[in-house]
């Protein structure tokens, strides 16, 4: 927080955002020295052996002249022994279920990232992240019927929740007249996220198995222009290109897929008077 100057809230955002975007946040940077390092460290330590809720993380910032470093790390364990209950009826026939699970939430997530400042007019800069994360509830469930129909039916439930979503992005900015001049900038990012889900019952009566199982996938590309010229002291011309590929498929269900693709521009003239 000690690096951060102000932060602006943008109630009415200005065309280059997307049309669904409400509002946005402006946040300013002080200047930084010449050389700095700085950084944090957060560990949990849990109390009990049933119980974990722990959200340990770091992060370290190191700045040398025109080059900027920076990696951070966030994690988030939640382990708690679970019991559900539900009821329901219909057509004179009551259902009572109940499961009996250990919640098992952990998730990873790593940031890493660098600017560079190649002269007074160009600047590049990469960030990405990379997040293993599950969430899985395995335990016992049983179902108890009563009324016009009535029954018993009691089983082992495994969840095995496996997913590792990325996040890759590069961005250039040209501005050779300074902060009051034009400027032209481009980014190209990507995300992506790959997952293995099942859920399995083994019956306790007669062994048997019933199992539910996805292997979802999902890709976002996006590339997107902005550039910004002053026409006079008060007049500015603003405007920009932006292309999103979002893509779903599921190795499982093979006639599955589902894909969004948007190509959008917009142009805005700014005058500012007294």
């Amino acid at each position: 927080s000690s690096q951060i100057d102000r932060v602006d809230i943008l109630n009415m955002p200005p065309a280059s955002f997307d049309a669904s975007v409400t509002g946005a946040l402006n946040i300013v940077l002080n200047k930084q020295p010449e050389y700095s390092l700085s950084g944090h460290l957060n560990a949990d330590i849990p109390t009990t052996h049933s119980e974990k809720y722990l959200f340990p993380a770091y992060s370290v910032n190191y700045s040398r002249g025109r080059l900027n470093l920076n990696t951070s790390y966030n994690g988030e364990f939640s382990y708690f022994d679970v019991m559900e209950k539900s009821e329901r009826s219909a057509f004179e026939t009551e259902w009572n279920s109940v499961q009996n699970v250990r919640q098992q939430y952990w998730s990873h997530k790593f940031h890493y990232g660098l600017d560079y400042t190649i002269n007074s007019s160009h600047e590049i800069g990469f960030y990405g992240w990379f997040n293993p994360y599950s969430q899985e509830n395995s335990g016992t469930a049983e179902t108890i019927m009563r009324g016009g129909q009535s029954g018993f039916w009691s089983s082992d439930k495994i969840d095995d929740n496996s997913n590792r979503s990325e996040f890759y992005s590069v961005f250039y900015n040209y501005q050779p007249g300074g902060e009051n001049g034009g400027k032209l900038s481009f980014d190209a990012a990507r995300q992506t996220l790959k997952a293995t889900n099942s859920v399995t019952y083994i019956s306790h009566q007669n062994g048997d198995i019933i199992q539910n199982l996805m292997k979802p996938n999902q890709h976002i590309h996006r590339v997107r222009a902005d550039y910004r010229q002053p026409l006079t002291d008060r007049l500015v011309l603003e405007g920009g290109l932006q292309a999103k590929i979002i893509s779903m498929t599921d190795e499982i269900i093979s006639d599955f897929e589902y894909r969004d693709e948007n190509v959008a521009g917009y142009e805005s003239f700014t005058y500012n008077s007294s």
